[in-house]
């Protein structure tokens, strides 16, 4: 499955160790979303999964980026994601 990361203010944070309710709600249906949308999606060149981050300064305020093996596996991410 696809890993799922966040970047709060240049600070990664850990979706369980979330500041409060309001925002690890936010964070694991972000992290649903990835699943549910990529499911157990690999590149099919090399095999690998990607990884979507999302960063912001806020967790309301979140822009979504991929970071995968290649270029194709990244276009592939982000069309599915249609980011």
């Amino acid at each position: 499955m696809a890993k799922v990361s966040f970047i709060i203010d240049k600070v990664p944070v850990d979706v369980r160790s979330a500041k409060n309710d309001f925002h690890r709600a936010i964070f694991e249906e972000m992290e649903k979303y990835v699943q549910r949308t990529l499911g157990t999606e690999k590149c099919p060149e090399h095999g690998q999964e990607p990884e979507v981050i999302y960063v912001g300064q806020d967790p309301t305020k979140l822009f979504p980026g991929v970071h995968a093996c290649c270029d194709k596996m990244t276009r592939l991410v982000q069309a599915k994601l249609r980011i």
